[in-house]
């Protein structure tokens, strides 16, 4: 007898232990499908809360580093932004070029910036524009030197391009504050005797001539802001002063410092001021005039003499024999 049938003939003596092993059979068959269904499920949960915690950390350093390059990018521009600013403030050249931005009415306080950049792309792109029409050309036969001169001179013309466009616009700004500043003061004068204040009379003055003239009613807005703000109120007055840089205007800002300093009527000093403006305006009209003969000279030699002798000779030229 082998060792198997020794075992089932002890386990067959054994009623309640062949129950048990029986039930553990049945249980054991009746979980084996529950098993093969429930596994999958649990390994595909695990593996999809893995991905996701993957997921979520991946996505977490991306938004550091996102933050991170943000954070760089503006403390990259908040130096630069201090940078320009100190320039402006502490050069003379910086100080220049921002008086001329006033005086162009750009108020923007990064314009310095974005002028700059306009002068560096447009002597980049004359520089490149010469360089293309010298290889256009074809002149071969110029050396490099020339060549480099050439390319070079376009490239500084390009650079003070933008300057001549800064100077345009604050001499077509002056004409136009300068046509209606007679009118202004003239209009400043009735109020002041009127019995307004000089802040209301700039806001009534501003508001009337907005219209027609919308440079002189927006110098007069500021000037009025920064007798309201300023603890010096002669401060307001050279600020307009330098804005416009005219010497009626600064005459008209000085006359005003020294009448409230002084306590004088402003009335009268304007009133003097507009009668000697009056007076330079009529000179200056009187010397255009005198100077309008000397000038039509050269255009008469010119364009007439030659139609003149054209109608004398023609007719001698068409008639005659040779």
């Amino acid at each position: 007898m082998t060792s198997l049938d020794t075992i089932l003939s002890w386990i067959s003596g054994q009623p309640l232990l062949n129950l048990g092993v029986a039930l553990a059979v049945v249980v054991g068959i009746a979980l084996l499908p529950l098993g093969k269904t429930v596994s999958p499920r649990l390994e595909k949960r695990a593996r999809g809360v893995v991905q996701h915690a993957n997921n979520t950390l991946a996505k977490h350093k991306l938004d550091n580093d996102w933050l991170h390059r943000l954070a760089l990018q503006i403390r990259f521009t908040e130096t630069w932004k201090k940078l320009v600013d100190w320039l402006l403030e502490h050069t003379s050249l910086g100080r220049t070029y921002q008086q001329r931005f006033r005086q162009a009415g750009l108020r923007n306080p990064r314009i310095a910036v974005q002028f700059g950049t306009m002068r560096i792309l447009h002597g980049a792109s004359f520089g490149f524009l010469a360089y293309v029409g010298l290889d256009f050309l074809d002149l071969s036969s110029m050396s490099l030197a020339v060549v480099v001169l050439m390319i070079a001179t376009a490239s500084v013309a390009g650079l003070y391009a933008p300057n001549l466009y800064l100077h345009n616009l604050i001499t077509k700004r002056r004409r136009q504050f300068e046509l209606f500043w007679d009118d202004a003061i003239g209009l400043l004068i009735i109020c002041l005797d009127a019995g307004l204040s000089i802040e209301v009379a700039m806001r009534r003055i501003a508001r009337e001539l907005a219209p027609t003239a919308p440079v002189l009613a927006e110098e007069l807005t500021i000037t009025m802001t920064d007798l309201s703000l300023m603890s010096e109120r002669r401060q307001a007055y050279l600020s307009l002063a330098q804005r416009v840089d005219l010497p009626s205007v600064k005459t008209v800002a000085i006359a005003l410092i020294q009448a409230e300093k002084q306590g004088a009527s402003i009335a009268s000093s304007l009133r003097v001021i507009a009668a000697s403006n009056r007076q330079s305006r009529i000179a200056l009209a009187e010397e255009k005039a005198a100077a309008l003969g000397p000038k039509m000279t050269i255009p008469m030699i010119v364009f007439f003499l030659p139609v003149i002798f054209v109608i004398i000779i023609a007719p001698i030229a068409l008639t005659a024999n040779f």
